[in-house]
């Protein structure tokens, strides 16, 4: 359906029904996008040869802007959602039936699957090693080592199981935080602009923070604020997006300060605006083919792509645009796997779990 050019992103979200169309296509590409940026360092051992980290002389790559991606279209939806919630218990529930069951069913197929298949220790010895159980810790958001005893120790990118892991504790960190606000106060009772202007200062001073090279953080702080000022960043053009105009033109300039803000630190400054409105600006713009609508395999891609390139990697080390074409079919696979038998049907479970009459009455309380 064509808007008209001056139309504002909640008149043009409005009349797709509430939902953008193209949230579907820049979901899916994005996690592409992690597939081919990890592809050079997994088989080359260093982003050297990567095309955006070598356009932005080592300040980004296509996976951060990936995940850039990610999360601006995470802020956006879960402001969504927490505006349609009853209640912040509500809220969370579907944000942790939506994170959860995927990600605790990639650590241990990855843990007790993966690992004995391909470690160079003994069966006995894999599951005796303290580092094996310790893994498990990833599924519930907790810090580790990240590898298994005996995996990929070889590979050009020794040891790692899974690099994408690590985004997901910032993630629900994010959650929590927009959860901790709506628990404070309420988006549904508080005043449109209210709850923009707090999502925007809270915004802003993740920006700030996120310029570890001028101030010194700890590592928690300094990797949550990037990627906490874009999650914001896409609720703030949420709450005002009766506000916001769609024009090319504004996308075009996005596009440029995008662009030049990747060949220096102000990307983590600049980039949460630019990418918050190229996204919704695609999406909004772009329609959705009928297939990625039934079956969302952005997230089991994002899980499953970097063991699986691993994987490869250890058994034909391939260059690197050889891995992309040998991972993809596989990754597609476990991902569809992922969605049909765990993620819909736990979130499906989820909804009919808070529709009941007495979940409703206790989240209502």
């Amino acid at each position: 359906m064509r808007q008209s050019p001056k139309s504002s992103v909640g008149e043009a979200l409005a009349e797709a029904g509430g939902y953008a169309p193209g949230f579907d296509v820049i979901r899916h590409v994005a996690a592409f996008m992690v597939l081919l940026s990890h592809a050079v360092p997994i088989s080359s051992g260093s982003n050297a040869h990567e095309i955006v980290f070598r356009f932005s002389g080592g300040h980004a790559t296509l996976g951060k802007i990936a995940v850039a991606v990610f999360f601006t279209l995470s802020g956006f939806l879960v402001m969504q959602s927490a505006n349609r919630s009853s209640t912040w218990w509500h809220f969370l529930l579907k944000r942790i039936s939506r994170v959860v069951p995927g990600l605790l069913c990639v650590v241990m197929i990855s843990a007790f699957v993966l690992g004995p298949l391909v470690s160079t220790d003994s069966i006995l010895g894999y599951y005796r090693n303290p580092a094996t159980w310790d893994y498990m810790r990833l599924a519930v958001f907790l810090p580790a080592d990240g590898d298994l005893p005996g995996v990929f120790r070889t590979n050009p990118y020794p040891s790692t199981v899974n690099g994408s892991l690590w985004t997901l504790r910032y993630e629900m960190a994010c959650y929590i935080l927009l959860t901790g606000v709506a628990f404070l106060y309420p988006f549904r009772h508080l005043p449109h602009v209210v709850s923009a202007t707090l999502a925007a200062g809270t915004c802003l001073v993740l920006a700030v923070l996120a310029n570890r090279e001028a101030l010194q953080f700890p590592t928690v702080v300094a990797d949550l604020a990037p990627l906490a000022s874009f999650f914001f960043m896409g609720a703030v053009l949420y709450s005002f997006r009766y506000q916001v105009v769609l024009d090319l033109r504004f996308a075009a300039g996005s596009l440029l300060v995008l662009l030049v803000s990747l060949g220096s630190a102000s990307f983590n400054l600049l980039g949460p605006t630019a990418i918050a409105y190229i996204v919704v600006w695609i999406g909004l713009k772009v329609q959705s083919p009928v297939f990625l609508k039934r079956s969302d395999l952005s997230y089991g891609m994002y899980l499953y792509a970097f063991p699986v390139q691993q994987f490869i990697q250890l058994h034909w080390s391939p260059t690197w645009y050889i891995n992309v074409l040998l991972s993809l079919g596989p990754t597609l696979a476990l991902a569809y796997l992922s969605w049909t038998y765990v993620e819909r049907p736990m979130l499906t479970r989820a909804r009919r779990w808070l529709l009941q009459p007495q979940r409703l009455a206790l989240t209502e309380a």
